[in-house]
């Protein structure tokens, strides 16, 4: 009886931070689909003891859930991984004057909170060729 009481809290704890794992990941995939280890700055980035939301350039809610990432002019390089939207409370991506290449993500529709997207200055790529 006692394990099942503790499995029941357990199973009633675990999405809240499933879901910040789940965000955490999405960041660390952020970060070597765009080369992060040659970022300028990269304070924080992969530590295991600091939490996501004190990482250079990600702002956070009161839930710690991500809601914008600021990484303009730092250098990054390399495609956007289509998990990105995964973090599915972003409502900013401000990654202007890098050099992101490739295509637009494909799922982009699916970042469902995305208000903003700053992309100015990168390498990315349409069907008409290189975008301004």
């Amino acid at each position: 009886m006692i394990a099942i009481f503790l499995l029941s809290i357990f199973l009633l704890t675990t999405p809240i931070a499933i879901e910040t794992a789940s965000e955490r990941d999405v960041l660390i995939d952020f970060y070597h689909s765009t080369s992060g280890a040659d970022w300028i700055s990269q304070d924080n980035w992969l530590s295991s003891t600091v939490p996501h939301c004190q990482w250079h350039g990600v702002l956070c809610d009161d839930q710690n859930h991500v809601i914008e990432i600021q990484l303009y002019d730092n250098e990054l390089h390399g495609p956007l991984p289509t998990t990105l939207c995964h973090l599915t409370h972003l409502k900013t991506l401000y990654l202007s004057f890098n050099s992101i290449n490739g295509s637009l993500i494909s799922n982009i529709g699916d970042c469902s909170k995305l208000e903003n997207i700053w992309l100015k200055a990168n390498k990315l790529q349409g069907n008409g060729g290189m975008l301004p």
